[in-house]
């Protein structure tokens, strides 16, 4: 039997993407840019709240962690991070506070 030639198969892993680049299968190299754009013009304005609500496996933490990436390297920016999957119900209000 002869061996196939090429990749038959190309597997991903489903771990989120940390650094902003060109190789992102995710294409949100655009997207982070201009958030991270958005939230720095925005500094001298009241404070400013962001949202990312997308489905499961859609790429908001590898969002998320691109735009920390981008913003942890400014001067006087700090990022905080928030696991919605440790709180519920009734542990939801303080854990974001």
């Amino acid at each position: 039997m002869d061996k196939p030639q090429g990749d038959l198969f190309i597997l991903l892993n489903d771990q989120p993407v940390d650094e902003p680049d060109d190789k992102n299968l995710l294409g949100m190299k655009k997207a982070v840019d201009d958030l991270a754009n958005l939230i720095l013009s925005s500094r001298a304005s009241a404070p400013f709240t962001l949202g990312i609500d997308a489905g499961w496996g859609m790429g908001k933490s590898s969002l998320m962690l691109q735009l920390q990436f981008v913003l942890g390297g400014q001067s006087g920016v700090v990022t905080s991070w928030y696991n919605a999957w440790t709180a519920g119900g009734a542990d939801v209000l303080p854990a974001l506070i």
